[in-house]
C-alpha cells in the first residue's frame, strides 16, 4: 500500500498517497507531450461490404462504464479504412470518448478503428498506458466541462491536447498503474461472485416454480397441490401518475421512474423528480408494492420490476410510464423475476415497434402458486435469504468502487 505523504514538497504539488522509495516532484505537462492524438471516422453504412471485415470498429457503446474494457461488436474491411476517415489505432492506445458518452475511457488490446466520437491517444515510450488511462478517468469531470459548439457536450482535440497534467517517473507510473489494476481486478472478482449468486437464484427459482423442488411441512408431510392463478386474481395493477413539465419542481410529491428500478429494488438516492401535482391516494406507494416499467424507448427495459422497501419518509408515487402491482401474496415480487415472465415479455414485444405494456396485458399472465400459506412462507424465506446475500455482495461492490474513487483522487494529481 502507498503511504501518506505531505501534499506539497519543495513547492511542487505531490499526491497525498505515494509508494515508498519514490521522491522528488512530478513534472507538469500538457497532455499532448505524453503521446500522439489521432481521431476516428465511420465508413459509409450504405456500403454493406465495408462492414464484413475483420478489423474491430468501436463506438462509445462498446466501451465499459466501469473499467477500460472494450468489446467490439462491428468489424470493417481494409477497403473501408482506405476509403474513409477512420485509421488503425495501434494496441495499448487509449480510446477517449470525446462526445456522445464523454468520460468513457478504453484501452485497445489490438489494432482497431473508432468512430469520429473518439479522440485517441497513442502514448510515447516515456508514459505508461494504464497510468494515463487512470489519470484521464480522474479528469473525466473536467472533460465534461468542455463544450463543442452550442449544444453538443464534449471536447475537441485541441482541448484535450492542452489539458494540464502532472506526471511522475515511468517507474512510478508503472507502480501506480499496477496497484490500481489490482484494485480493478478485485472489484471484477466481486462482480463475478455476485453474478454467480444471481445465476444460482435463477436456477433455484426455476426449480421451485416448476415444482422440481418441493418443501415438506413440519411433520414431513407433502403440502397440497399448487393452483394456477392470473396476476389479476392475486393482486391489483395501478398505472402511475400523469403530469407535465410545468409540474416539475424542486420540492413536492416524489415521483419515481424506470431509472429508479435497479437490481429488483426501488432506489431513492439519485435521479429524483418532484412535482406540485397531487395524485390519487391509491397510487401512493406502500411497502412491498412492486413497480413495473410499462413503457420505455428501449424495449429491453420494458417489464423490469423493483420492490418498494418503504424507505422514504414522505409520500411517493411513480410516473405514468410505470405501473404498481399490489398483492398480499408474499411471493408476488418473484413472479416478475421468473423465466416464464421474461418469456411472456419477449413474445408480447417481439416483432412490434410498440415498447409498452398495458395493465390488462399483465393481469392475464398465469402462474402456479402453492395453496398452502405455510409453503409460501417457506419458499419466501429461502428466496429472501438468497436476496440478502446478493445485496450484501452488491454493497461490497459499491464500497469498493467508492474506495477506488478515493484512491484516484489521492494517488494522482
Amino acid at each position: 500500500m502507498p503511504k501518506i505523504k505531505d501534499q506539497k514538497k519543495d513547492g511542487k504539488k505531490l499526491p497525498e498517497l505515494r509508494f515508498p522509495g519514490f521522491e522528488g516532484g512530478w513534472v507538469k505537462k500538457h497532455l499532448k507531450e505524453t503521446g500522439t492524438f489521432i481521431g476516428g471516422g465511420t465508413p459509409s453504412k450504405k456500403e454493406t461490404a465495408y462492414w464484413q471485415g475483420k478489423t474491430p470498429w468501436i463506438s462509445s457503446s462498446d466501451i465499459s462504464e466501469a473499467d477500460f474494457n472494450v468489446t467490439p461488436t462491428r468489424f470493417i474491411t481494409k477497403e473501408a479504412i482506405k476509403n474513409s476517415a477512420t485509421k488503425i489505432i495501434p494496441p495499448k492506445s487509449i480510446l477517449i470518448v470525446s462526445r456522445v458518452g464523454v468520460g468513457k475511457i478504453g484501452i485497445a488490446e489490438e489494432g482497431i478503428c473508432t468512430s469520429q466520437d473518439f479522440t485517441n491517444l497513442i502514448p510515447n515510450n516515456n508514459h505508461n498506458t494504464s497510468y494515463l488511462a487512470y489519470l484521464l478517468k480522474k479528469k473525466a469531470p473536467q472533460l465534461l466541462n468542455f463544450h463543442q459548439g452550442t449544444s453538443i457536450k464534449g471536447f475537441s482535440k485541441k482541448d484535450i491536447e492542452n489539458l494540464q497534467v502532472r506526471i511522475p517517473s515511468l517507474t512510478e507510473q508503472q507502480k501506480i498503474a499496477d496497484f490500481l489494476t489490482a484494485v480493478d481486478e478485485w472489484i471484477e472478482n466481486l462482480k463475478a461472485q455476485k453474478q454467480k449468486l444471481e445465476a444460482y437464484k435463477k436456477g433455484i427459482m426455476q426449480k421451485i416454480f416448476t415444482r422440481q423442488i418441493r418443501f415438506k411441512d413440519d411433520n414431513s408431510n407433502d403440502f397440497p397441490n399448487w393452483e394456477e392463478k392470473r396476476l389479476g386474481e392475486m393482486g391489483n395493477f395501478f398505472r402511475g401518475h400523469s403530469y407535465n413539465r410545468t409540474n416539475v419542481k424542486k420540492k413536492g410529491l416524489l415521483v419515481l421512474r424506470s431509472s429508479n428500478i435497479q437490481n429488483q429494488r426501488l432506489i431513492i438516492n439519485k435521479d429524483l423528480q418532484f412535482v406540485n401535482k397531487d395524485c390519487d391516494e391509491k397510487i401512493i406507494l406502500k411497502k412491498d408494492d412492486i413497480v413495473i416499467c410499462m413503457a420505455n424507448g428501449s424495449k429491453k427495459l420494458v417489464g423490469k420490476s423493483g420492490t418498494y422497501l418503504g424507505d422514504y419518509s414522505g409520500k411517493v408515487t411513480v410516473g405514468a410510464f410505470c405501473s404498481i402491482y399490489r398483492s398480499k401474496i408474499r411471493l408476488a415480487k418473484y413472479f416478475f423475476q421468473t423465466i416464464k415472465y421474461k418469456k411472456y415479455l419477449h413474445l408480447s414485444l417481439a416483432g412490434t415497434n410498440i415498447n409498452n405494456l398495458k395493465n390488462s396485458d399483465l393481469e392475464k399472465v398465469k402462474f402456479n402458486i402453492p395453496s398452502s400459506k405455510t409453503e409460501i412462507q417457506k419458499i419466501n424465506a429461502v428466496l429472501m435469504t438468497i436476496d440478502k446475500i446478493i445485496q450484501s455482495k452488491q454493497n461490497q461492490i459499491k464500497k469498493a468502487n467508492k474506495w477506488k474513487e478515493g484512491l484516484l483522487q489521492r494517488l494522482l494529481v
